[in-house]
């Protein structure tokens, strides 16, 4: 996973409706909103990786796996790993 597919994949999702506090189903490649802010960026990671990460159960159900940006913060500081801009 690199952050150009992140990227690439999130702007393809450019002017979809967001409504606070919408799940995803993160195992729905074909979604096409409503976001929320966490659950797209959970939803992006998903389809490029194949892991939840940011949910409340990274290892749930991604039909229904609740993701939240206090969750973003506790998988960074536990699972994460600091890279350079290069990398």
């Amino acid at each position: 996973m690199t952050g150009k597919e992140i990227v690439n994949l999130g702007n393809r999702h450019v002017g979809e409706t967001y409504i606070l506090g919408s799940q995803v189903p993160k195992n729905n490649k074909s979604w096409k909103g409503p976001w929320d802010c966490a659950e797209f960026v959970t939803w992006i990671v998903f389809q490029i990786s194949g892991k939840l990460y940011g949910c409340n159960n990274d290892l749930g159900n991604p039909a229904v796996a609740d993701a939240y940006t206090g969750y973003w913060r506790n998988d960074a500081e536990i699972k994460g790993k600091i890279i350079t801009v290069e990398q």
